[in-house]
């Protein structure tokens, strides 16, 4: 049960990097502070999929259905 509920939090955390990566960037474009340039934008959005990914592996593992 634990692994199940550890591959959910992580996937819900892996949802929540990628828009928050493109967020970031767009800041920049609104006319606000940089937070991310390109680069950093796409390595976080790239960490939410593995992070995503992980988590999903982690629940099919625990026995998490398909």
């Amino acid at each position: 049960m634990f692994l199940y509920r550890l591959g959910r939090l992580l996937q819900v955390v892996g949802l929540l990097l990628v828009p928050l990566a493109l967020a970031g960037n767009l800041a920049e474009l609104a006319g606000g502070p940089v937070w991310l340039d390109l680069k950093q934008m796409l390595l976080l959005a790239g960490l939410g999929i593995a992070v995503f990914y992980l988590g999903h592996a982690i629940q099919l593992r625990a026995g998490g259905g398909s």
